[in-house]
């Protein structure tokens, strides 16, 4: 077995798949499980693999996720005047 001691501070608490569908607003989908599979499947969210169909996820790559699918806002256009 590894020992943990050797790994104190560097590890975080990782997110559960219920935390991250929340945390992502998957909620109201009919089927958010699989919203958050499918961002797993194409690698638009990292994971860990903790076991056979058990997941975690690192805080950093939820807030990674969410910022790669952010837009930023046009910068306002400076209005013509006709006369």
């Amino acid at each position: 077995m590894m020992k943990l001691e050797r790994f104190r501070g560097g590890i975080e608490r990782l997110v559960s798949e219920q935390e991250a569908i929340d945390a992502l607003g998957l909620g109201d989908r009919p089927n958010p499980k699989g919203a958050l599979r499918w961002l797993m499947r194409t690698r638009r969210l990292g994971y860990v693999r903790l076991g056979r169909g058990i997941y975690g996820f690192r805080p950093g790559d939820l807030a990674a996720c969410i910022d790669a699918g952010t837009i930023a806002a046009a910068p306002e256009k400076k209005s013509r005047i006709v006369t």
